[in-house]
């Protein structure tokens, strides 16, 4: 199943700004929402990437927002520096790339169970959209790194939970 479908920004705009107009308090839009992006202290250094347009639709009334950080689940926040190795979200999910913090130690496991626990949650609370960090090894929607963050070499594909919200 495609819960989240990969759109074109054009697409997932017009599909939005569509739900968003039939949105009311009584039956709002539902959006996951990476925590990080909406002021949550959850990044790995335990801070927050906040977007201040995102906390402004968090705040509509006709919006109900739902943060998650599939990685403060299981590994607590701050934690080390996690990157996909050998792959993307897809091929971690599918047992063929790992994920490695940023001294080496194999997280995968981990990874994959916030990724499922970030799905269960949107699952159960009707989520229907997903605004997510992208570059990140568990959010990311488009890009995320390719082996360790200091190399600064990126890899188009999802992220972890990006990854199992798509299927």
């Amino acid at each position: 199943m495609n819960r989240f479908p990969p759109y074109t920004a054009a697409d997932s705009l017009a599909a939005v700004a569509d739900r968003a107009r039939g949105a009311t308090p009584e039956d709002p839009l539902r959006v996951l929402m990476s925590a990080c992006l909406i002021g949550h202290e959850t990044g790995w250094e335990g801070g927050a990437y906040t977007a201040a347009l995102l906390v402004r639709l968090a705040a509509l009334p006709n919006v109900q927002a739902i943060p998650c950080c599939p990685e403060d689940l299981f590994l607590g926040t701050p934690r080390l520096l996690t990157t996909c190795h050998g792959g993307d979200g897809f091929d971690v999910v599918d047992g063929f790339a790992t994920v490695r913090d940023s001294d080496g130690n194999d997280v995968t496991e981990p990874l994959l169970r916030g990724a499922r626990a970030m799905v269960a949650l949107a699952e159960t609370r009707g989520a229907e959209i997903a605004i997510l960090q992208d570059v990140s090894d568990s959010c990311g929607s488009n890009v995320i790194y390719r082996g360790a963050q200091a190399d600064r070499i990126y890899q188009p594909g999802p992220g972890v939970a990006a990854a199992l919200l798509r299927r």
